[in-house]
């Protein structure tokens, strides 16, 4: 199951709350405390569309993921990212765990930083936590990934990262979806019994 999955501690109330709140914000809701730092826990485009199921999203993807790379497939893609772009010495001093051998020359990064930021939809209001995150629940970078060999181009953002790494979260039917399917193709992923840690 993946950690989407953690829903199912939640009680149908919550649920429900969740779910909602990854719909497109189509009433514009805004929360004060929030706004006052140009950040929103609403997305106008939202992470799911008006008539998805967060729960059948989840067991689609998660399926997917398990049948294509086996039960560490969310790992091996979400460590890819976080090792790719947010490769640096003090980050893989501090998280070694979550480092991957890759080949960063075969591609080439650009980013853009925005003033406001897109919060995690599965944050908590009170504490603006969503669990023990190694990478930062919101997000208000854009990054460009090209593939050089292939001039093929990922585009992903710093708040993709996180719900992939700590929600195996790709999305729904949205404008912003990154699919397990298209990130597997374009880093040429493959099954591994159990994820090395090479940093």
């Amino acid at each position: 199951m993946s950690r989407i999955g953690f829903v199912q501690k939640f009680t149908e109330k919550q649920f429900k709350y969740f779910e909602a709140r990854c719909r497109p914000d189509h009433d514009h809701k805004k929360n004060g405390k929030l706004m006052t730092y140009g950040n929103d826990l609403y997305s106008d485009s939202g992470f799911i569309d008006d008539t998805e199921s967060l729960s059948e999203i989840s067991k689609a993807n998660d399926e997917y993921v398990i049948k294509t790379l086996g039960k560490n497939g969310h790992d091996i893609i979400g460590n890819t990212l976080i090792s790719l772009i947010c490769n640096n010495q003090k980050f893989k001093t501090t998280y070694p765990e979550l480092c991957r051998d890759i080949d960063a020359s075969k591609y080439k990064i650009k980013h853009n930083t925005w003033l406001g930021t897109q919060y995690c939809p599965f944050v908590d209001e009170e504490t603006w936590q969503c669990g023990n995150s190694t990478i930062p629940q919101f997000g208000g970078t854009d990054f460009e990934i090209t593939k050089l060999e292939t001039e093929d181009v990922l585009k992903i953002t710093l708040l993709h990262i996180h719900l992939i790494h700590h929600h195996h979260f790709y999305e729904g039917n949205v404008e912003y979806r990154v699919s397990p399917q298209r990130l597997i193709e374009f880093f040429d992923l493959i099954p591994t019994n159990q994820e090395e840690n090479k940093c």
